[in-house]
């Protein structure tokens, strides 16, 4: 009985030993269990972006990633062995955008922020594929990678078709500038045609081409508001056009269009031939005295003086000056250049004798005749005093 209790304690204690020995991580002596991935494990990954347009107008587009990292290699980590953004430019170029992190290495196990951001420069609306690549294994990016392509490529998309409606709008603008540009110049031959035209056919073709329109006399003086305001049977409604001129839009100015007319208002032409006649004498006269002698000067100072305060015929004008010394010659070169009227003189004559004393129209005649006024003259002069 004693042999077979201990036969079943010994058979016990094998077996109790052998169970053990089957157990995977306690029995045998052996430790526990070691992590079988031996990788940098990201988590809580947020991606943003945004776009931006240059002053010179370029475009960009920027992100930023964030989130944190764990080190579960067994083994510390340099920064520099984390994962970077990579993408390859249109010049075959690799770029890469380092992470950003609270810790420059991380030992085994630790954990700590890691932030990516970077600006990219959009051209021709394109944004190459962005990659995570690191020389140490690592999970918990993929997603974010296709979050982070899916919104780039979303930029360069909107990029995209505002190019498309930037090139279709110029299209147009252009289409409708080149449109524009045939009227104005089909407008611009209507307007050449109208040399030859009445002013009033004239304007009333240039009103129909949008220009502005200007009308010239032939002294160059503004009508326009005159033929507007014309009416049948005004002489200046058929006037001719003489010459067409057309200029282009400036800074403040419109397309414009003048003509010039055969015309010119008659009380206009009256004052200026008046005008010119006047200066006309005044420049003969002037040249005349600097050419003179100086007894022909003094000579015509004398005989102006004379006709200020009296009137005097031509010969009773030269009788005077004779009569103060002068000569023959400057006598007559003064009664010559004085400007006198010897019309209006016998009239002032007559009116002055007509003040003092009565006269008969013939008698009157004769009196002005015995001045020296001519025969033609003494009757002008009698009739200007309403004889």
């Amino acid at each position: 009985m004693k042999l077979v209790r201990k036969l079943t304690k010994t058979l016990s204690f094998v077996l109790i030993m052998g169970l053990l020995c089957l157990m995977p991580l306690t029995g045998c002596g052996s430790s526990a269990e070691e992590p079988t991935a031996k990788i940098l494990q990201f988590a809580d990954m947020d991606v943003t972006t945004e776009t931006r347009t240059g002053f010179f107008g370029g475009r960009y587009a920027s992100f930023k990633v964030t989130g944190s990292v764990t080190n579960n290699t067994g083994k510390p980590v340099n920064k520099d062995n984390v994962p970077a953004i990579v993408w390859t430019d249109k010049n075959g170029h690799e770029n890469k955008v380092k992470p950003s992190m609270t810790q420059d290495k991380l030992l085994d196990g630790e954990t700590c922020d890691v932030t990516y951001s970077e600006e990219l420069p959009v051209d021709d609306s394109s944004i190459p594929e962005l990659d995570f690549s690191g020389k140490v294994e690592f999970s918990g990016l993929d997603e974010t990678e296709s979050k982070l392509n899916e919104q780039m490529q979303a930029i360069a998309a909107g990029f995209a078709a505002d190019d498309a409606k930037k090139a279709e709008e110029q299209a147009a603008k252009e289409q409708a500038a080149k449109e524009e540009a045939q009227k104005k110049e089909a407008a611009k031959e209507t307007l050449q045609a109208c040399k030859g035209l009445y002013a009033i056919k004239a304007y009333n073709t240039a009103k129909d081409t949008g220009f502005t329109i200007k009308v010239l006399d032939e002294r160059g003086n503004d009508v326009t508001k005159t033929i507007e305001g014309s009416k049948k049977g005004d002489a200046i409604r058929k006037c001719e056009v003489t010459d067409v001129k057309i200029e282009e839009a400036g800074w403040f100015s419109s397309d414009t269009v003048t003509f010039t007319i055969a015309y010119e208002d008659p009380e206009a032409k009256a004052r200026r031939e008046a005008k010119e006649e006047e200066e006309r004498k005044a420049a003969e006269a002037k040249a005349i005295e600097e050419n003179a002698t100086v007894g022909q000067r003094n000579a015509l100072s004398s005989a102006k003086s004379y006709l200020s305060w009296t009137a005097f015929s031509y010969s009773g004008l030269v009788g005077q000056l004779e009569f103060e010394g002068y000569t023959h010659e400057e006598a007559t070169f003064a009664a010559d250049n004085c400007g006198a009227d010897w019309n209006e003189q016998a009239a002032k004559c007559a009116q002055s004798y007509l003040e003092y004393t009565s006269f008969s129209r013939q008698g009157l005649i004769d009196q002005l005749v015995f001045e020296g006024f001519t025969y033609e003259q003494a009757e002008y002069g009698v009739s200007a005093v309403g004889y």
